[in-house]
């Protein structure tokens, strides 16, 4: 157990990252000093803290609030006849565009739901690791740390909502969703999806499962 020093000295600690941390639009970012100019948000949408799980969204969806449900028949874009409406195999559109994009429409200014890429991106220069019980907040997830600049972002292990089950593997698994749909397989969208094992990596959700969001811009 830990003495009330030490508890003291983490809240400390916690508080000056947050105050060190800058704004864009009135919420804060962490710059971890990548190539693209990429400035991640500090906690999730929907959340207001790092260790917040925040709303569980459907790709496109940017009502601020939980589903009752998670199915297709749930989703804004599915109609009456089970037919995607928009993002579709006729349109051509393979990226949210902003009025579907939750980050934007909720946060306004240049924030935006990440790309694939700007997730690998994160990946690539910054070293990671799985954290039990984040500091001392009962909240597992992953903590990345820059190479560039030795600042870290948190993402808390949120698991999913499904149509059979809310908040499945949660403190478990993170996902996350990217603002692109899988080319050939249109009921799919891209998620940043990581395991408390080494696994981590973009892969096929269906459209209408509840995932997190990180909002980012590019400043």
């Amino acid at each position: 157990m830990k003495n009330f020093s030490t508890y003291i000295n983490e809240k400390l600690k916690i508080t000056k990252k947050l105050l060190d941390n800058q704004h864009n639009n009135g919420y804060e970012y962490v710059d971890l000093g990548l190539p693209s100019g990429t400035m991640w948000g500090v906690c999730n949408l929907g959340g207001e803290e790092e260790t917040d799980y925040g709303i569980y969204f459907q790709w496109g969806d940017t009502e601020l609030k939980d589903h009752e449900k998670y199915t297709e028949s749930d989703n804004k874009f599915i109609n009456i006849y089970n037919l995607v409406e928009k993002y579709n195999l006729n349109d051509g559109l393979e990226e949210l565009e902003p009025e579907d994009d939750a980050a934007h429409v909720n946060m306004g200014g240049k924030w935006r739901i990440p790309t694939p890429e700007q997730f690998s991106e994160l990946k690539k220069y910054t070293t990671n690791e799985w954290r039990h019980d984040y500091n001392g907040s009962g909240v597992n997830g992953r903590l990345y740390t820059s190479k560039q600049n030795g600042n870290t972002i948190f993402f808390p292990a949120n698991g999913s909502c499904n149509k059979n089950t809310k908040y499945a593997q949660r403190n478990d698994l993170c996902m996350y969703w990217t603002n692109k749909l899988v080319s050939k397989r249109k009921i799919a969208a891209f998620c940043y999806t990581m395991y408390k094992n080494s696994f981590i990596d973009v892969n096929q959700t269906e459209r209408y499962i509840g995932c997190g969001i990180r909002p980012c811009f590019v400043k």
